[in-house]
C-alpha cells in the first residue's frame, strides 16, 4: 500500500515519492464530505477552501514519517506570498490548490525564479487544480 511505504520513508525522498504522497492524498480525500458540503457557490461549484480543507485532512494521514504539513506558509522564510502547504523537514515540498482551473498561471508564476515563493525553499511543487 502506498501510504505505508510513505510511512517508513525518512530521507532522500525523490519525486516519484512526491507522486506517491499526492496520489494517496488525493484518493484518501472523503467524496462524502466534499458532496455533501454547503461551501459551494455559483453553479453549485464547491469554494477553493473546501477542497484545501478536505485535501489537507486526507494529507496528514499519509505525510511521511517525520514530517508535519503547515498552511499558508511564507513569512517564516521572508517570503511576499503565501504557499498553501509546505511539507517540512528536510523534504521541502509545496503544494498550491486552486479549482476549475482559476488563474493557473498567476499560480505558477509564484514558482519560478522571480516568483513570491522565491524564498520558500523547495524541492518540490505543484499545483492541484480540481
Amino acid at each position: 500500500m502506498i501510504s505505508s511505504n510513505l510511512k517508513s520513508l525518512q530521507r532522500d525522498l525523490t519525486r516519484q515519492d512526491f507522486n506517491k504522497f499526492l496520489i494517496r492524498s488525493i484518493e484518501c480525500m472523503s467524496k462524502h464530505i466534499l458532496s455533501e458540503s454547503y461551501g459551494r457557490g455559483v453553479n453549485s461549484h464547491l469554494y477553493e477552501v473546501g477542497w484545501q480543507n478536505e485535501w489537507y485532512r486526507s494529507a496528514v494521514s499519509v505525510v511521511p514519517l517525520g514530517a508535519s504539513i503547515s498552511a499558508n506558509v511564507g513569512y517564516v522564510f521572508g517570503s511576499d506570498g503565501y504557499l498553501d502547504y509546505y511539507i517540512n523537514g528536510e523534504i521541502c515540498w509545496g503544494i498550491e490548490l486552486t479549482r476549475e482551473g482559476n488563474h493557473l498561471a498567476e499560480h505558477a508564476n509564484r514558482f519560478y525564479e522571480n516568483g513570491k515563493y522565491k524564498d520558500i525553499p523547495l524541492k518540490e511543487w505543484i499545483i492541484l487544480d480540481f
